[in-house]
């Protein structure tokens, strides 16, 4: 090449190495900190993984008791059911308090189950204490007093159960005017 191709040809860029300025770290360094990061992160994880194995190994298993407030729930619910059966209201109409209350009982009984993985825990169906038939106004009058009941138990529980019995204190509250 001669000094004129020289002198017209582009000059190669020349290659540098960049450095890195205090405000961009090189890209090794951005890597080691990843690294870094993505290795505590596992570290701490598999500690807690490794401390809640350890917790729960010494821990005795102990059968959680359903709420007593449940519990009173399903006995109150049951004793509904042996009343309307009992009763001589028209049969449409106990048809229809019936469905609603064993509905509930069923609801009830799987709130207990969620809690408890005891089967005995359920109290027994109650029989109906007197051998009259409930009337219409009797039954009134339960109603009134079950809806009143499901109302101060959802008082004392929390979440799904509170909102459980607070739905069934509704639908009482419904029987009553069904029945007046």
């Amino acid at each position: 090449m001669t000094d004129e191709d020289r002198a017209v040809a582009p000059a190669a860029p020349r290659r540098t190495a960049r450095r890195a300025t205090p405000s961009e770290p090189s890209p090794s360094a951005t890597r080691r900190r990843f690294l870094a990061g993505t290795g505590l992160t596992l570290l701490s994880a598999a500690g807690g993984v490794v401390a809640g194995l350890l917790g729960t190994r010494h821990t005795p298993h102990h059968p959680v008791q359903p709420p007593a407030l449940l519990l009173a729930a399903v006995a109150a619910e049951r004793a509904l059911i042996a009343e309307l059966d009992a009763s001589r209201i028209p049969l449409a109409t106990r048809s229809q308090l019936r469905a609603d209350h064993v509905a509930h009982l069923r609801a009830l009984q799987a709130a207990v189950a969620q809690v408890s993985s005891s089967p005995s825990a359920v109290p027994p169906t109650a029989a109906v204490q007197s051998g009259v038939a409930p009337s219409a106004a009797k039954l009134r009058q339960l109603e009134q007093l079950a809806s009143a009941g499901a109302a101060t138990r959802a008082l004392g529980l929390t979440g799904r159960d509170a909102v459980l019995l607070a739905s069934i204190a509704a639908c009482e509250a419904s029987h009553v005017e069904l029945l007046s």
